[in-house]
């Protein structure tokens, strides 16, 4: 891509960008924590899709599974 492609895009997301401010706190991503802060937000803006060079993204079911394997490693102390 060379820079005004790059600028065309810019200006395209910004134009086409909602500002949100999440109520509600998300920690899943332990490999790199700061990454919640886009879950936070895509969850808040109720995004379609989510682009990124390093966020892992799951399916609803793969999500409510981690979700799920964190909540019983919550209630049974240990670490998996």
């Amino acid at each position: 891509m060379g820079k005004d492609d790059i600028e065309e895009l810019r200006v395209e997301i910004i134009e086409n960008a909602i500002i949100v401010e999440p109520k509600e706190k998300i920690d899943v991503i332990e490999d790199d924590p700061d990454d919640n802060k886009i879950l936070e937000a895509a969850v808040e803006g109720e995004v379609d899709y989510i682009v990124s060079g390093g966020i892992r993204i799951v399916s609803p079911a793969g999500l409510i599974e981690i979700l799920n394997r964190l909540n019983r490693t919550k209630h049974s102390g240990n670490k998996s």
